[in-house]
């Protein structure tokens, strides 16, 4: 499986900026319930976009990172703004 991280483009300089929020996103702890057994699992950043599965149920668990990738796109739209 390959790694998915998650990138944030910015159009805006320093770039240590860019860098800082990706590697604490994709290296942040988040925890999931499973929807077949509604066991609790943390995932890191990384996984998101990526399969899991239950050590509990076994089941394979879809990390949908729509709504993350959402939150950083407006995230990146209001840093433009002020720099505009």
């Amino acid at each position: 499986m390959s790694k998915s991280n998650i990138q944030i483009n910015f159009k805006t300089k320093p770039n240590a900026l860019k860098n800082a929020i990706n590697h604490s996103i994709n290296n942040s702890q988040f925890n999931i319930t499973c929807p077949n057994c509604q066991t609790s699992l943390p995932i890191l950043g990384s996984q998101f976009g990526h399969e899991v599965i239950c050590p509990s149920c076994g089941i394979n668990i879809r990390l949908d990172n729509t709504g993350l990738n959402n939150d950083i796109n407006r995230l990146q739209k209001e840093f433009e703004k002020c720099f505009k």
